[in-house]
């Protein structure tokens, strides 16, 4: 048998184009609706976006992608449900960035780029499982000795992550102002097995 490598506990990330465009009222409300200071950058002061009434078409898009990431990747039972539980916009100027973060208290999480530059923007994501005190120099970086990745994105990509994934936004190059929808999701039902101990019903 010919040696070979074995990926093992890959972090999935779901990237697609979301087949929706916001129109002048929604887009109108997510540029000029009031804003609070992040750490680095900006986000809107209303953290249920999704909650309202002109977003709820927006809403049943990225529901229909999170179902495809439940059932697709982690193959959950059809009958678990998830919800939405908060939503917000993010602002990101010319030598503005986001910080390192993670999302606790949620299962999922994803952003919508509302406008982005393939060019210009992107997310990046940080690997934090340990990897033993021995740092050896990569003469070329892969998908095993890779400590972050710089994923691209552009105008309509949606993506979701486990919402354990640390990730950060680099300082941002370029006059446009990167708008994007960011959104937690968590899951309810019957979780687990109750003969195994380990039943959760939310």
């Amino acid at each position: 048998m010919r040696w070979r490598i074995q990926s093992l506990f890959p972090t999935g990330i779901y990237v697609d184009k979301l087949d929706f465009k916001l129109n002048k009222k929604q887009l109108k409300y997510a540029k000029t609706c009031e804003r609070k200071q992040n750490t680095f950058n900006l986000s809107s002061s209303n953290s249920y976006v999704l909650d309202l009434d002109m977003f709820k078409n927006l809403k049943k898009k990225i529901e229909e992608k999170a179902a495809h990431y439940l059932l697709g990747v982690d193959s959950a039972p059809h009958d678990i449900n998830f919800f939405i539980t908060q939503s917000w916009f993010n602002y990101t100027k010319e030598k503005q960035s986001h910080h390192e973060h993670e999302h606790p208290n949620s299962y999922l999480s994803g952003a919508y780029y509302i406008d982005a530059d393939k060019k210009l923007d992107s997310i990046m994501f940080i690997n934090k499982r340990y990897t033993g005190q021995i740092s050896l120099p990569a003469t070329k970086y892969n998908d095993y000795n890779s400590k972050s990745y710089k994923l691209p994105v552009s105008t309509g990509d949606i993506v979701l992550f486990p919402s354990s994934a640390t990730h950060k936004v680099d300082t941002k190059k370029g006059k446009n102002e990167r708008l994007s929808l960011a959104f937690n999701v968590f899951i309810k039902g019957d979780l687990g097995d109750e003969g195994e101990l380990w039943k959760l019903k939310i």
